[in-house]
Formats: structure tokens, C-alpha cells, sequence
């Protein structure tokens, strides 16, 4: 999306909390990327929801406020929460409350959730801040939206961004089953569920493999390579 906004004209900045994975990916394009402290790293539980009512750090909220960006786009996870206080924030401001010269530009709060099932982030945030609501995947915000009303009418589903690089693949065409070969299972997880998912699957995969021998690609990502590597070589 900040690819396709950049090529559109629009300066674009991409917030990150500069983990190893973000500064991997985002080194990769030609797009201005600034890092601040994720304030939810390390907290669970309670802890986590007294620091969500608490306020931005002032940095992120002077940096944003100097930019003045039009729009803020928050893509979910705890990652991007500050970032879309910080623009609900900057409502109830003007720049002389930071010593900021200028009149601030007032950004739109949009949220996208790309899962079938919205997080607790983007829920809150629908409900309580965001004024455009995007779903990747139709009825994402399901049973949220049908007990609390929210307060937009910019709510659409306008489906998943896809990278050129993915959209460009030769489409290789196969039917399944092919009787010819193994069934082939493709295994990967997402967020926090991944680690779960990479260390139970194998486990599974050895005791269907007992009946039904079948092809296994698993995308285990960089942090439970080794271990997942590991469980299926002892298969």
C-alpha cells in the first residue's frame, strides 16, 4: 500500500517500533521509515490495557504533529495503536500546545484488518476512534459491529493488499488431488499464533504420515526455523 500510494505522488511515511523484521522488510524499498518504542512490548494482561489509557509519547505526538500528515492508516497489532491514538489525539490540540508553530493538520484515522476475525486493537479503535474502517475479508468486524455501533459511516470492504511481486508470479496450473503424487500440505501461521502452530503441526504431521504419506511445506518464519527444522527431521 505505501508503494502504490508513493507511485500515486503522496509523500508517505511508514511508522514502525524498528524490530529486526521491519528494519529487514523495510530496508528493501525506497520508502521513508521512522521507528518509535512500542509501549506494549513486553506487557500482558492487565498492565497492557492501563498503558492503552494512557497517552502517546510526546515524541511520536510532536513528530506526527509537525508532519502533519492527511491520513493515518493503522494496520492492526499493538504496534500500531500509538500511532492511531496519536491521530485522535491530535484532534483536541493546536500547535501552540506543543510549541509547534502553525496550524496542525487534523489527520483521518483509517483502520485496515486484514483477518477474518478483527483484534482487539482494531475493535477498539473502530469503536472509539477511527473514522474509516477497512476490511480485507467481508464481515471481519462480524458480531462487533452488530452489539456496538460504530461511530462511522466509512465502513467498506475493499479486500487484501497484494504485492506486484506475488500478482506477477506465473500461475503454475495443477489439479488436486494429483493421484500421481503425495498430497501436498502447506502449514504456515501468523502473529501470535505462529509459535503454537510451529511447534504443534509437526506433531500432527507424524502421526498422519503413519497412514498417509503427504508432502509438507511449512513457513515456520526466521525465529522457529531451527526448532521446526529439528521436529521434522526427527519425523
Amino acid at each position: 500500500m505505501a508503494k502504490k500510494f508513493k507511485s500515486d505522488g503522496h509523500k508517505v511515511v511508514i511508522v514502525g517500533t524498528g524490530n529486526a523484521l521491519e528494519k529487514k522488510i523495510f530496508a528493501q524499498y525506497d520508502i521513508e521509515t521512522i521507528f518509535f518504542k512500542n509501549r506494549f512490548k513486553d506487557t500482558s494482561g492487565l498492565k497492557k490495557y492501563l498503558v492503552a489509557l494512557t497517552r502517546p509519547d510526546l515524541e511520536l505526538i510532536r513528530y506526527v504533529a509537525e508532519l502533519s500528515p492527511q491520513l493515518i492508516l493503522g494496520m492492526g497489532g499493538y504496534a500500531s495503536f500509538d500511532l492511531c491514538k496519536t491521530a485522535s489525539f491530535l484532534q483536541t490540540i493546536e500547535g501552540n500546545d506543543l510549541f509547534i508553530p502553525g496550524t496542525i493538520i487534523k489527520p483521518y484515522l483509517a483502520i485496515h484488518e486484514q483477518n477474518a476475525k478483527a483484534g482487539r486493537v482494531n475493535r477498539y479503535l473502530a469503536k472509539t476512534q477511527a473514522r474509516g474502517v477497512i476490511e480485507g475479508l467481508p464481515g471481519g468486524f462480524g458480531w462487533f459491529t452488530k452489539i456496538f455501533k460504530l461511530e462511522t459511516d466509512d465502513h467498506v470492504f475493499l479486500g487484501n493488499p497484494v504485492r506486484d511481486e506475488i500478482l506477477n508470479i506465473d500461475k503454475i496450473a495443477r489439479s488436486f488431488p494429483d493421484k500421481s503424487k503425495k498430497p501436498r500440505i502447506f502449514i504456515m501461521g501468523g502473529s501470535q499464533g505462529a509459535r503454537s502452530i510451529n511447534m504443534t503441526v509437526p506433531k500432527a504431521i507424524s502421526l498422519l504420515m503413519a497412514e498417509h504419506p503427504v508432502e509438507v511445506i511449512h513457513d515456520s518464519g526466521e525465529k522457529d526455523f531451527e526448532a521446526v527444522n529439528d521436529h521434522y527431521l526427527e519425523l
